[in-house]
């Protein structure tokens, strides 16, 4: 599970692909120790990892149902609260110059 921008978009697809197709996910928790090698490849450490192995299919060529339309308004949004975060931090800071002023 993941609220992190864009991770969340393949959730909802995965979600999606697993509903049009009548498949069924069976996922069991796994403690943290024992998911090291999870861990390495969500942190970009690939060391331990064989490139032979690797698939990087053009994702234009997958089979989306609703990634496409999706991707789009997600990140028109995250861009919004992006700048609404900054703006919101510049006022507390410049209120907290004026409080200091006093």
């Amino acid at each position: 599970m993941t609220t992190k921008f864009p991770l969340y978009l393949i959730l909802l697809e995965l979600t999606e692909q697993i509903l049009a197709n009548y498949w069924s996910l069976n996922l069991v928790w796994q403690n943290r120790d024992l998911n090291q090698e999870a861990d390495n490849l969500s942190n970009g450490k690939f060391d331990k990892f064989s490139p032979s192995m690797r698939l990087d299919p053009p994702l234009d060529t997958l089979p989306w149902i609703i990634m496409p339309t999706l991707f789009e308004k997600a990140r028109e949004l995250h861009e919004a609260v992006t700048v609404h975060k900054m703006e919101a931090k510049s006022r507390r800071a410049d209120l907290g110059e004026r409080i200091g002023d006093v």
